[in-house]
């Protein structure tokens, strides 16, 4: 359903003088809307009342200044009753309320689930037991999941960064929580020295959370 668009507010005394004409020009002798209320004579004599005052309020006059001020205040009025009108009658009609001279708010787009994160990154730091974690954001995301797994230390003498799939022989327990952030990079600290962990990361949105990224692997020093 099509909702009307007041548009009133922050406009100057020209805008919404330009503004009250078009839709006085829409209403005259429009059929959807036989009887609006206010009544276009009503209106009429309010827009015909603004245009003097700004004509007035020209000369720099205090007084004339503060009736421009409440003419305007009048009239914005006037078309916020109008408004109200055209969205009873039109009954959300689009096609109905522009007719009317009146715009249409904007709709927000349908909420949509998460996607999944991508290009999780690990990288182990300069710094012992520290690894940086990266990927790309996600716009409509809330905050991030991170999840670790400790795989412990091969044994095989290979402390690179950067391994290969280990074949671990301690610490390779169940996957836990890690941390909830809103950016989209972490650093992974207080692990332990030598061992190879794993990452994974999700994102959490308007209705819930996306899947799991792809895992990302290194080895800390």
């Amino acid at each position: 359903m099509a909702t009307v668009k007041i548009g009133v507010s922050g406009q100057n005394y020209d805008k919404l003088l330009q503004k009250a004409i078009l839709i006085h020009s829409k209403l005259t002798g429009n059929a959807n809307f036989p009887g609006p209320i206010p009544d276009l004579v009503t209106f009429f004599a309010a827009i015909t009342a603004l245009s003097n005052a700004i004509t007035a309020a020209g000369a720099f006059d205090r007084n004339l200044i503060i009736a421009r001020n409440l003419r305007a205040k009048e009239l914005r009025i006037l078309i916020k009753q109008l408004a109200a009108h055209i969205q009873s009658v039109s009954n959300g009609d689009a096609d109905m309320i522009l007719s009317s001279g009146f715009e249409i708010k904007k709709q927000r787009g349908p909420k949509t689930e998460m996607t999944q994160v991508q290009n999780l990154v690990a990288i182990a730091t300069l710094s012992a037991g520290e690894i940086d974690l990266s990927w790309n954001r996600i716009n409509a995301s809330r905050v991030y999941e991170l999840e670790y797994k400790d795989l412990g230390y091969t044994g095989d003498g290979n402390t690179g960064i950067t391994p290969g799939m280990p074949t671990p022989t301690a610490g390779n327990g169940e996957w836990k929580h890690l941390a909830s952030v809103t950016a989209s990079r972490f650093l992974a600290a207080n692990l332990v020295s030598g061992h190879i962990y794993q990452f994974r990361v999700r994102a959490l949105g308007p209705l819930g959370y996306g899947a799991m990224s792809d895992i990302a692997q290194e080895r800390t020093r």
